[in-house]
């Protein structure tokens, strides 16, 4: 999923490079915490950045859909 979002929207430069970022460090992090014996506690300041994070990767991506017509 984080390849095709990359190679589809990232790449041509539909979507900031940032964005990558986020959703790899995301997704790191959740794995991390899902499926790993030793996991790295999660911080309250983590946490609230990687909460903070999302919520602009969704506003990117909702901005964007509106811009293709994909949603109103």
């Amino acid at each position: 999923m984080q390849g095709a979002f990359n190679q589809h929207l990232v790449k041509p430069g539909l979507i900031e490079a940032e964005y990558s970022r986020i959703y790899r460090q995301a997704r790191e992090w959740r794995e991390e915490q899902d499926y790993l014996d030793i996991t790295r506690p999660l911080d309250e300041v983590t946490a609230t950045q990687i909460v903070q994070d999302a919520e602009r990767f969704i506003t990117r991506l909702e901005s964007y859909l509106c811009e293709v017509g994909a949603i109103d």
